[in-house]
């Protein structure tokens, strides 16, 4: 009987852990970050918005607290390549927390900063940068697959045979 209760007490206790906010899991790391200055906020929204560009090319995980973009193996964003020999130093992470700052490492560096206004501030950019990707990359595979596979020729008869 107390095997049962123990057993029940435990899975309750992780349920509720893992239904902890992340904010509160994470706020340990307060520590690791340091006040930003004004020309850091602005260099680091600019860095951010430009390796939105590279969005194929990134992993990306977004939720209501937490953003996270890192590289893929073997993309190169410095060239805009794809290499399988590129170098495994050269990973890109950054780890924007909402109620924190973020944490960037790439190479042998690595800072965290305070910035509980970052999150905020690029997710709607990040939204309407999602957007105008989706709709180019539709339109790239719609042209390519119609035409590679002679559907752009029957659509077009199609067409013309409705007049």
């Amino acid at each position: 009987m107390k095997s049962k209760k123990l057993k029940k007490l435990i899975k309750e206790s992780l349920n509720e852990f893992q239904n902890t906010p992340t904010a509160i899991k994470s706020s340990f790391n307060n520590y690791l970050f340091t006040d930003v200055s004004d020309d850091i906020k602005s260099k680091t929204r600019n860095l951010i918005y430009r390796l939105l560009n590279f969005r194929d090319n990134l992993n990306m995980s977004i939720d209501e607290d937490h953003i996270y973009i890192s590289s893929e193996t073997g993309f190169d964003f410095t060239k805009n390549t794809t290499n399988s020999l590129q170098n495994p130093s050269d990973y890109l992470s950054i780890d924007i927390i909402k109620q924190t700052g973020y944490l960037f490492h790439w190479r042998d560096k690595r800072f965290a900063f305070k910035d509980t206004n970052l999150y905020q501030d690029v997710i709607s950019k990040i939204e309407i940068t999602f957007k105008e990707l989706n709709e180019q990359n539709f339109i790239e595979i719609y042209g390519t697959v119609l035409k590679e596979s002679g559907l752009s020729r029957d659509s077009n008869l199609d067409e013309l045979l409705s007049l």
